[in-house]
């Protein structure tokens, strides 16, 4: 019996590591042609547009082979030294986004904003049917409870008199993301000592990703907390031996891992992968199995607690709109046919059932029908699909459209956000590459194991069922951003094995050698750089400095309530230089067979006439962006507020609608609208910004850029072979 479960337990940790490394290996080889496709898209030859994700990757990789052999070297008083300098590089990195950007959330993020400060300044409970985003909340109860917490959050801000409720939640949001750190810290001390917590620090001050994914204020980046905290604790318990601190454990457990749920639903998938590592750990002797039951019985009543507790707060905020809720299948059926993302016409096919009892009947048929019309091959290349976009876009690629809506627009944007930002996305696809490579080797080394390393087991099956999860669920690429964190712990796995392999004994032969291969890969790095930064110099880009910035339609709304007549006057504040707003405008099939027209004009404070124009309806789209164009308007401290303009000369045969943003308590913009004199309490969907053609960098910043990069590889190639040659010397192997 006893060799029985041994292999019953080396099967399934074969099956599971084999099974992980297969997609890995799927998601790096997405990776590298997702990069290739989408980083410098317009402005490097598609050679260069390959070659340099895949130096950055190399150099990363090396570096942190040298880092990671360095600390391993180093003692405790240098461990300590090393990690409070990361720790400092950390909190000057979330101090400059801090600083520097100001992002304005849309669709769901807004929701829950907005309604956030709703609840805080009414105080009603529960909500009304006619309260602000009543029928959003009515469809969908993920968000109840961080709504909750927002507004609680909002209502200590106004007794402290603090106003500014968008930094304050951008701050709350950086703060998170330190908690999550933090939890990894010890996670990596637990497993490895003060060198393990050093070398996790290590990969995450790295990592492109930890510093913009705050900006999102969303569930996505709030239950990032709780789900390291729930890897921390799950370790813990795995690994506790004293009673007292496996009852600790065991309640912490429950109590972020419930909460998280909550928050996010996707923290249950490392719950779940905790309880398989449990069961396999435990499979052998009876004095583990009456522990497990202890521990298990703990978690099972400590989460029954927090989850009533929860869904009691939720039901007493939105009781009234509750019933109205979405089945889950709704997810799975918009998962199963067409590019398994956000789709219009499955929310209004499920709209049209009343009771939650059709919708979810309704949704299944659909669903099993969706399967069913596919072949094998066919099922098969629409999951491909969707594994592509949900692991392989390396920069979260909806995400940097969800923060790029920012209010702040300082010089910084332009690099991470906005007209340049692709040297930042290469540094993220650079930086997925090299942590995906990893992660294969550290697969491939436990798979050839005997044994079992059950925190490996457990990273792996957490990454497994994220993996499997979006497979049937409704994708974006920013939904795998929590998952990073198990990303960057079994890639430290593969980088203590990789560092075994690279610093390996060498004889002189080698050492000789060496010179001629740094001096080929120098020459080879040296040609990418002057190539590209060539290409990037050469390379015309519309740029643009944002005074107002509403993205692509999002969160906006058709004016309905206008007659025959239109007369709309949307005064904005503008900080900066423009030349070019941004309308969206709507035309009927009615309106255009008439050629009904808008008028438009832009004047200033002082009444001076910038613009004036007209919208012809046969000119405009069903949903159809507007840009007006003219010369450069320089806003002065006594002259920052404009005032546009649009009526129609004659009554509108049919419907020409100028479009606005669906704004209750907050707004993405400074301005003030009224439509035949009535004030509104919204704003005209604009963008207004300034707009001009220019190199990609100047010569300048191409050699700043070049240089980066040859020094980052001069040291490199300096350090490791001189590593391997001191070591053999050492040793007398000449």
């Amino acid at each position: 019996m006893h060799t029985f479960r041994m292999k019953l337990q080396l099967n399934l940790y074969k099956a599971v590591m084999a099974l992980t490394l297969f997609f890995i290996v799927f998601i790096e080889a997405g990776t590298i042609v997702t990069a290739q496709s989408q980083v410098f898209a317009d402005i490097l030859s598609p050679v260069m547009r390959l070659l340099l994700p895949i130096l950055i990757a190399l150099l990363l990789g090396s570096s942190l082979l040298i880092l990671f052999r360095c600390l391993d070297k180093m003692g405790k008083k240098g461990l300590w030294i090393y990690t409070g300098i990361l720790f400092v590089i950390l909190l000057a990195g979330f101090g400059v986004i801090l600083s520097n950007f100001l992002p304005f959330s849309s669709t769901d993020a807004y929701n829950m904003q907005d309604m956030a400060m709703y609840l805080a300044k009414t105080g009603e409970k529960p909500i009304s049917d006619t309260a602000p985003h009543a029928s959003y909340f009515g469809m969908f109860s993920n968000n109840y409870f961080l709504t909750v917490i927002f507004a609680k959050f909002i209502n200590m801000l106004s007794r402290a008199g603090i106003t500014e409720v968008q930094f304050a939640l951008l701050a709350l949001s950086v703060a998170g993301m330190i908690i999550a750190t933090i939890f990894l810290y010890l996670t990596g001390i637990r497993i490895g000592g003060l060198k393990g917590g050093a070398k996790i620090l290590t990969l995450c001050v790295l990592n492109p990703i930890y510093y913009i994914l705050p900006m999102w204020i969303y569930t996505c980046s709030f239950s990032i907390p709780f789900t390291a905290a729930v890897i921390y604790f799950g370790v813990r318990l795995l690994k506790e031996e004293s009673w007292k601190d496996r009852v600790i454990s065991a309640i912490l457990f429950a109590v972020f891992g419930i909460t998280g749920y909550y928050i996010r639903p996707t923290v249950v998938i490392p719950m779940i992968a905790f309880v398989f590592c449990y069961i396999l750990d435990h499979l052998i002797g009876k004095k583990k199995i009456k522990e497990s039951i202890q521990s298990f019985g703990i978690v099972l009543l400590i989460g029954i607690v927090v989850s009533h507790g929860i869904s009691g707060l939720n039901q007493s905020y939105f009781e009234t709109v509750s019933a109205q809720n979405y089945p889950i299948t709704h997810w799975l059926m918009m998962a199963s046919h067409g590019d398994g993302e956000h789709n219009k016409e499955d929310y209004a096919y499920t709209h049209q059932f009343r009771t939650k009892e059709e919708k979810t009947q309704a949704t299944v048929d659909r669903m099993i029908k969706n399967y069913k019309s596919y072949s094998f091959s066919e099922l098969m290349a629409f999951e491909q699909k969707k594994l592509m976009v949900s692991w392989c876009y390396a920069d979260g690629g909806d995400l940097i459209e969800k923060i790029s809506q920012d209010q702040k627009n300082t010089p910084l944007y332009t690099w991470i956000l906005g007209s340049r930002f692709d040297l930042f996305r290469a540094y993220c696809y650079g930086f997925r590459i090299s942590n995906m490579a990893f992660l294969c080797l550290a697969l491939w080394r436990l798979l050839k194991r005997k044994k079992e390393d059950i925190l490996q087991v457990f990273w792996a099956v957490s990454i497994l069922g994220g993996i499997l999860f979006y497979c049937i669920w409704e994708i974006k690429s920013s939904y795998g951003m929590p998952f990073v964190m198990l990303f960057l712990l079994l890639g430290m796995a593969g980088i203590d094995e990789s560092k075994e392999k690279l610093f390996q004994k060498r004889d002189e032969k080698y050492a000789y050698k060496c010179g001629w291969t740094e001096l080929v890969l120098l020459v080879c790095v040296i040609c990418i750089c002057l190539v590209s930064g060539e290409q990037m110099r050469k390379s015309k880009i519309p740029v643009y400095q944002w005074s107002v910035h509403c993205i692509n339609g999002t969160s906006a709304k058709k004016m309905e309530d206008v007659g025959k007549t239109v007369h709309i006057n949307q005064k904005f504040e503008a900080l900066h230089s423009f030349n070019r707003i941004g309308l969206i405008v709507s035309a009927g099939d009615r309106a255009k067979e008439f050629n009904d027209i808008l008028q438009v004009q832009l004047t200033d404070e002082k009444g001076n006439r910038i613009y004036r124009g007209k919208i012809q309806a046969d000119k405009v789209g069903e949903h159809g962006s507007v840009i007006l164009k003219f010369p450069k308007v320089t806003p002065t401290k006594e002259n920052k507020d404009y005032h546009l303009r649009i009526w129609n000369k004659k009554p509108h045969k049919g419907k020409l609608r100028v479009w606005y943003r669906k704004e209750f308590y907050m707004h993405s913009y400074k301005g003030k609208l009224k439509v035949d004199g009535r004030n509104h309490f919204e704003n005209l969907y604009l963008q207004v910004y300034k707009e001009t053609k220019e190199p990609w960098c100047d010569k300048k910043q191409m050699l700043v850029i070049a240089g980066i990069f040859l020094l980052w590889t001069a040291i490199v190639l300096v350090i490791i072979p001189k590593k391997r040659c001191n070591e053999n010397v050492e040793k007398g192997e000449r």
